[in-house]
């Protein structure tokens, strides 16, 4: 009796721990901001973080938009790579160049458009989420996918899948471990811009499940799970970062709370949330306008809702 309440329990434990995505490590906040400027192509966006291993550094992946482009329309958005920074201790960044990998992710002539990388360590092994727009175009009109990579270094990375999702404009993902499974959320363009999700067992084989957030316009859903809540912040533009909250990070999401930035991603470390967003590249800017680069800050929980720190 006693030895299988005692296998209940850690069932019971096991469903409802959510591993930590990092280890205990001397992260510091950057004294400048924007802590990191794409010098190559001038329009670093759409941050992520984690943990390297291998390396033992902290790994930043994002959009590296091609600010200095001068071609037609909005090709200057296309033709992307995904850029990598890191650093030991969280102050001081350095360029890593670009992921390179298969189907094109190298992407040395530009003919591919790879946006908004999601990064997770899970078992040793990293995955990579990321959009991929299958050319170079002056408009938004493309078709848009979200492919699977994995790597064991963070560099070099190894195809997997394109996930079959709700349509064919599907970008943005952002993945977070909910129980037993996971779940990945991403902007369906073709669905009014609205976060929908899909669920795995494996991080390879996706489920699509429906809508999750639909009272506006947004994009570049990111979760993460405090206070035995789920949290999602989404940029919804002139209507800012809002902050929703689930109880079970499947649905009934209500809204908390909205703050400043773009394209953002938020990660407990050392006990403090650590935000990381993009913005004008403003005193780092160097040639153009349309120069983005990368910030870094702390959000605060107060009275049951994130704000920002000043």
């Amino acid at each position: 009796m006693i030895k299988n309440l005692f296998c209940f329990l850690i069932c019971i434990w096991q469903c409802l721990h959510v591993p930590a995505q990092f280890p205990e490590t001397d992260f510091q906040l950057s004294a400048e901001n924007p802590f990191f400027s794409d010098k190559k192509w001038g329009g670093a966006a759409d941050p992520v973080m984690v943990w390297n291993e291998h390396y033992k550094e902290w790994f930043v992946y994002y959009t590296q938009r091609r600010a200095y482009y001068d071609g037609q329309g909005v090709e200057w958005m296309h033709g992307s790579s995904i850029g990598i920074a890191s650093s030991k201790d969280g102050k001081e960044w350095k360029y890593r160049g670009t992921c390179v990998g298969d189907e094109n992710l190298t992407n040395k002539k530009h003919t591919q458009t790879w946006w908004a990388p999601e990064v997770i360590v899970q078992d040793g092994l990293m995955h990579m989420f990321v959009t991929c727009v299958p050319g170079v175009y002056q408009d938004w009109n493309a078709k848009r996918f979200i492919k699977h990579f994995t790597s064991k270094e963070g560099l070099r990375w190894k195809y997997q899948s394109t996930l079959s999702l709700s349509t064919e404009h599907c970008i943005d993902a952002g993945v977070c471990k909910v129980r037993d499974k996971w779940l990945l959320w991403y902007k369906d363009e073709a669905n009014d811009n609205h976060t929908w999700f899909a669920e795995s067992t494996d991080l390879y084989h996706w489920d699509v499940v429906g809508p999750a957030i639909t009272d506006c316009g947004h994009e570049a859903p990111f979760v993460w799970e405090y206070d035995n809540k789920y949290w999602m912040i989404v940029d919804a533009w002139d209507k800012g970062l809002r902050i929703y909250s689930s109880e079970n990070g499947r649905d009934t999401w209500t809204y908390s709370s909205t703050i400043t930035g773009s394209h953002p991603s938020i990660y407990s470390i050392n006990g403090k949330f650590i935000f990381l967003c993009h913005g004008s590249a403003g005193k780092a800017r160097l040639k153009s306008d349309r120069e983005t680069a990368l910030y870094i800050g702390e959000l605060l929980y107060e009275n049951g809702r994130f704000i920002r720190s000043n």
